[in-house]
């Protein structure tokens, strides 16, 4: 049950407007697999990025909750768009 609360801070997190690091998700809401927690959201239809950013020397993923493209009609079209903001996919 804890996973579940942590996944919903998560996500009212994101509703708000800010990115969130995987390290900041650990630290802020006890979360151990982020990518997990993100990949289960995004099963959920939500249309979370990720960026790879670079902070204090370090290569970070950054997730961010975003819009679907105008384009994005159909739900093949949307994990399209999803899979293409990870990078290296």
């Amino acid at each position: 049950m804890a996973k579940t609360n942590a996944r919903t801070r998560m996500m009212n997190y994101l509703r708000s407007g800010y990115d969130i690091t995987t390290n900041q998700a650990r630290a802020r809401f006890g979360i151990e697999n982020v990518a997990a927690r993100i990949h289960e959201l995004r099963e959920e239809g939500y249309p979370i990025y990720t960026n790879l950013k670079n902070i204090n020397g370090h290569q970070t993923f950054v997730y961010r909750l975003g819009r679907f493209p105008r384009s994005a009609r159909t739900e093949r079209a949307r994990r399209q768009a999803l899979i293409s903001s990870v990078v290296g996919a």
